[in-house]
């Protein structure tokens, strides 16, 4: 949905880092679900 509201919105500062953050928090969900280490803050629940 982010990418539709950023095609649809007339552009500016704000809604450019919006969508900067959103892709950073997907690749870095993405990053964590396919981690199969426990290593960092973060921990895997086994």
């Amino acid at each position: 949905r982010i990418f539709q509201f950023y095609k649809e919105s007339k552009l500016n500062k704000e809604i450019i880092e919006l969508r900067n953050a959103v892709i950073s928090a997907q690749i870095i969900v993405n990053s964590a679900l396919h981690n199969k280490k426990s290593i960092g803050c973060h921990y895997i629940k086994e």
